[in-house]
């Protein structure tokens, strides 16, 4: 008989219980959670059974608190010593001093009549407190021993500051210190003769040095707060070698808030002059706290000059229109046609980590006596819209102990119904997050459920399956199955009121994958205090339209037209046209600079007849019928830019070409010298 059990984290130290509990009937069928006191049957459930027990144990300081200020990087904590409950007013007796943890680990130890803590220098981060009492264990009957009380917390506090994005750096005051930026080794320095312009940042190859690995790192940027866009890291860079050994590297890297990732890296093969680099680093960045750094290494600082580092960038993108063109469609020259396409990736959302749990491990769940058991983190069809068109490329999860066996699990439909994808976990590190990819990605959409999890096998002492916190978000990051066919809430089901350390990634892929099925099912959802984590693009509100440099129109469509009735008078114009986010705008893009005249009110082109064009399509050469008529003979492209213009004599049968001109849709005009208008179309094609 299997049980369900949350293995605690807090202990007791000095605790006696002792519980009396008697089921009923024969068979249990399903499950048991520690410390519940009902037991579940195939035809119902128990009777509550009621017991007795004694407990001693060591008071814990009382109102323990913690407070820390925006951009500081302290905190401060605050407790009252114990009171005895026989004794209102008075101290429990034995108290020797305080322990403080963070994070789990012992940070601090202060004497018994100190009442609050400051923990200094702290980076920015999210941190969880608790504290402890030391007790002399003399009067207690335990002469010259002490012991330690149950923990009281954990409170959570996060540290934040750094420098709010956009954020540059063009190294002009001379130094490095004026930004903060952490400078490792001896070889750089700041060029104030060179740069683009000077002065610059500069990795120098005197003094001489081997077998190196020197860098300069920026102070903490905030990513937070940021919904919608990426993040760009831009720089320039110059490198002269000496020697093209290829052992001598740049590397830029970006420290997530865990780790340093590698974005780009450059090798001395080749002198390069002034480059401008653009890296995306969204996945990095967005809503955390980061840093970028430089790193120059290798094997011997001779076999190059120097690294040149010049306007450091970070700064938020949103994506802009696609392919903007602005066109006037003959004979009727009654205004501007404009066309563009959405935003590249805006259909798909993302990409980014989708999840329900906050992030953060603080306890696991298995099975009394070991087994097999499936946990799912579940997303609605609605709850995935934004995402359609990605795919889950990888999943993320806390094992928390070590010992067990985990195989990788994607299921799609109603109460997870099909199953996607199946890996197996070779091997994983316990204790920590844990990223896999998936071998292939599983294609999403918007039209069913998603259920991304695992199934972990673990023996009677080490439980893997990882949780946070809680609240759980019901129905959605605490789903739980015993037989991977019958799914429940764990949270209802067992009172575990948690969600499972369970995250995927979802990004644009080319090629093919595993498809989610495409059964209907509603789209509901489910507002919660963590929230859907969501580092994806949220939806396009709309586009921007400027003529000439204003502000003329919004439209959600992808085309517009301006009337010359709008445009008035007789002049060139400039459109460009921006895509608008709900907490940005793209830059002003793709401008286009259309010559045109609009025709005086009332006056439109007059049209007798359309010309005679032959062969049509045509790979190049076309001949026109002119009827026997002189006059001015011109071709112009759907954008109304005139290419060619000829004189055309009378019984003359022109021959034009279009050769040079790429494939596409061509208008041709003839005006004969007695001012009728003839037009016709010809689609050029290889």
């Amino acid at each position: 008989m299997n049980y369900i059990n949350r293995k605690s984290l807090t202990a007791t130290s000095v605790m006696l219980v002792f519980l009396l509990l008697t089921l009923y009937g024969s068979c249990i069928d399903d499950i048991m959670v520690k410390n519940r006191n009902t037991a579940f049957y195939s035809n119902g459930i128990s009777a509550t059974v009621k017991g007795s027990f004694t407990s001693e144990f060591l008071f814990p300081p009382r109102n323990f608190t913690a407070e820390t200020y925006e951009f500081t990087n302290y905190c401060y904590l605050a407790w009252e010593a114990p009171e005895d409950p026989q004794h209102p007013g008075q101290a429990v007796p034995g108290i020797v001093s305080f322990r403080i943890y963070r994070n789990q680990m012992l940070i601090a130890e202060v004497a018994s009549d100190t009442v609050g803590y400051y923990d200094l220098n702290l980076p920015p981060a999210q941190y969880f407190y608790e504290i402890t009492a030391v007790y002399d264990l003399t009067s207690y009957g335990f002469p010259g021993q002490t012991g330690e009380s149950m923990k009281e917390g954990p409170v959570e506090i996060f540290v934040v500051y750094g420098y709010e994005i956009p954020f540059n750096e063009n190294f002009n005051t001379g130094i490095f210190e004026t930004n903060q930026w952490t400078v490792e080794g001896a070889n750089w320095r700041i060029a104030g003769q060179t740069g683009n312009p000077a002065p610059s940042a500069e990795f120098f190859s005197n003094p001489l040095t081997s077998n190196y690995s020197q860098s300069i790192t920026s102070y903490y940027l905030m990513g937070q707060g940021i919904i919608d866009g990426n993040i760009m890291l831009e720089f320039d860079l110059k490198h002269t070698l000496v020697n093209p050994t290829g052992q001598e590297k740049l590397s830029v890297e970006v420290f997530d808030g865990n780790n340093w990732v590698q974005k780009e890296e450059i090798v001395n093969i080749n002198n390069l002059d002034w480059k401008n680099y653009k890296l995306d680093i969204t996945e990095e960045a967005k809503d955390k706290i980061f840093r970028v750094r430089f790193i120059a290494s290798g094997d011997s600082t001779p076999d190059i000059y120097n690294w040149l580092i010049d306007n450091i960038s970070v700064y938020r993108e949103c994506a802009p229109p696609q392919e903007f063109t602005a066109g006037v469609f003959f004979p009727f020259v009654d205004g501007v046609t404009l066309e563009w396409e959405s935003p590249s990736g805006n259909t798909g959302g993302g990409p980014g980590w989708i999840g329900w749990d906050n992030g953060i491990n603080a306890d696991a769940i298995g099975l009394n006596g070991g087994g097999t058991f499936y946990v799912a983190a579940r997303f609605t069809s609605s709850q995935l819209f934004e995402y359609e068109g990605c795919s889950l490329t990888r999943i993320r999860l806390f094992p928390y102990a070590p010992n067990g066996s985990i195989t990788l699990k994607v299921w799609a439909g109603d109460n997870a119904g099909a199953l996607l994808s199946s890996q197996v976990v070779t091997s994983y590190t316990a204790g920590t997050w844990n990223e896999f990819m998936l071998q292939t990605p599983v294609f999403v959409t918007c039209t069913s459920e998603l259920w991304v999890g695992y199934e972990v096998n673990h023996n009677p002492t080490d439980y893997v399956a990882g949780c946070d916190t809680g609240p759980a978000i019901a129905g959605f990051g605490d789903m739980i199955s015993l037989d991977g066919e019958v799914w429940e809430p764990m949270s209802i089901a067992y009172g575990l009121n948690y969600n499972w350390n369970i995250q995927g990634f979802v990004e644009p892929v080319a090629g093919t994958g595993a498809f989610i099925g495409a059964a209907n099912e509603p789209r509901d959802s489910k507002s919660s205090s963590h929230g859907f984590v969501n580092h994806g693009q949220r939806a396009l509100l709309g586009y921007d339209i400027y003529r000439n440099g204003v502000y003329i129109a919004t439209t959600q469509e992808l085309s517009y037209f301006d009337s010359c009735a709008d445009i008035g008078g007789e002049e060139v114009y400039e459109y460009g046209i921006k895509a608008v986010y709900e907490d940005c705008e793209s830059v002003l893009v793709n401008t286009y600079i259309l010559g045109f005249f609009c025709p005086p009110v009332g006056v439109s082109y007059e049209i007798t007849e359309d010309l005679k064009i032959y062969p049509n399509p045509s790979a190049g050469l076309v001949y026109i019928d002119s009827r026997d008529m002189s006059g001015s003979l011109m071709v112009y492209n759907f954008s109304g830019q005139l290419l060619l213009e000829t004189t055309v004599t009378k019984d003359e049968k022109p021959l034009l070409s279009l050769q040079q001109y790429p494939d596409g849709a061509y208008l041709i005009k003839f005006v004969s010298d007695a001012g009728e208008t003839y037009t016709g179309k010809i689609q050029k094609i290889r």
